[in-house]
C-alpha cells in the first residue's frame, strides 16, 4: 500500500523519502506562515486531483515544451534544512511545516522522521490526509501532529469509491480514531459541482461531523488550475466540462453548514 522505506535500511535525519517540491511562506495550509512538504504517492485517484503529479510514488517527467523532472528522493535533513530556515517567521505568526501530497502517510515512515524532527525543535505540524491509510500509520504519526486538516470527499461509500477508487468505510473509522486523539482536527470538503454538493450529500457530511462532535469545516471550491497536468503527464483528465461555482452557490453551501452550528469557511 506504501512505501515505507524499510528497504532503504535507513533511519531518523538519513531516510529518504520522494517529494514533488517544497514550498515556503504558504498561507493556506494551516495556521500562521508555513512550509509546506509535497510528498508523492496517493492511495486514491480523485477525478478532480490537482496534483496528479503526486499521484505515483515515482520519479514522473512532465512533457512540457521543455522535460522537466517531477519528484526526487530527498533525506529527512535536507528537508529540514529548508524547515529551518523560515523558523522566525513560524515563531513571529504561529505558523510551522504542513505534509501533503499526494497522501503523506503513504510514505510512514518519511512523513514520522520529518514530524518528529520538527516537534524536537518546537516547530508546529500539521497534515493534509485523504485518511486513506492503515491505522497503524496513523499511529506512528500522531503523537507528532498539532493539527490534522482531513478531506471529507463524499459520505456515501459506494459514490466514494466511484470518484475516488476506493470506498470510505476506513476512512471514517480513521477519522473517528483522529478526533478521539486529542489531535486538532479540521474538516475539509473539496466541493466539486455536481459531484458531491448535493442537499443529501451535504447533509451527509453534516451528519458525520456532528457524530464525531468536529466542528470546524473548510470548504475548498473546484478550480481548473490542475487541468493542464494531466496533459503534461501524458493523462486524460477526466473532467473537462466541468464549470466553478458561482459565488452565490458557494455562499448558499457556506450557510448550509453555519447554520447548523459549525465554523465553516470558504478556503484553507
Amino acid at each position: 500500500m506504501h512505501d515505507d522505506n524499510s528497504h532503504h535500511g535507513q533511519t531518523g535525519p538519513h531516510m529518504t523519502g520522494i517529494i514533488v517540491k517544497i514550498e515556503r511562506f504558504a498561507l493556506h495550509d494551516g495556521p500562521g506562515i508555513r512550509t509546506v512538504v509535497f510528498m508523492k504517492g496517493c492511495p486514491l485517484r480523485c477525478a478532480w486531483c490537482s496534483n496528479p503529479e503526486c499521484q505515483l510514488p515515482h520519479e514522473e517527467t512532465f512533457r512540457k515544451p521543455n522535460l522537466e523532472a517531477v519528484g526526487r528522493r530527498v533525506r529527512v535533513d535536507e528537508v529540514m534544512d529548508v524547515v529551518r530556515r523560515d523558523y522566525p517567521y513560524y515563531n513571529a505568526s504561529g505558523g510551522g511545516i504542513t505534509l501533503t501530497g499526494g497522501e503523506p502517510l503513504f510514505q510512514p515512515a518519511f512523513a514520522q522522521a520529518i514530524l518528529q524532527a520538527c516537534k524536537t525543535e518546537n516547530i508546529h505540524t500539521a497534515i493534509e490526509t485523504s485518511g486513506c491509510a492503515l491505522w497503524a500509520d496513523w499511529e506512528r504519526v500522531l503523537p507528532a501532529l498539532d493539527v490534522v486538516y482531513f478531506d471529507l470527499k463524499h459520505p456515501d461509500s459506494g459514490v466514494h469509491e466511484r470518484l475516488t477508487g476506493a470506498e470510505n468505510h476506513s476512512i471514517i473509522e480513521n477519522l473517528r480514531r483522529v478526533a478521539a486523539s486529542g489531535v486538532g482536527v479540521t474538516i475539509r470538503i473539496p466541493l466539486v459541482p455536481g459531484l458531491n454538493e448535493s442537499p443529501g450529500a451535504l447533509e451527509g457530511f453534516a451528519a458525520i461531523m456532528q457524530s464525531l462532535k468536529l466542528r470546524t469545516v473548510q470548504l475548498l471550491p473546484y478550480h481548473e488550475m490542475g487541468a493542464n497536468k494531466y496533459g503534461w503527464l501524458g493523462r486524460a483528465y477526466q473532467l473537462p466540462d466541468l464549470k466553478m461555482h458561482t459565488d452565490e452557490q458557494l455562499a448558499d453551501i457556506l450557510v448550509f453548514f453555519t447554520s447548523r452550528g459549525f465554523a465553516a469557511q470558504i478556503g484553507g
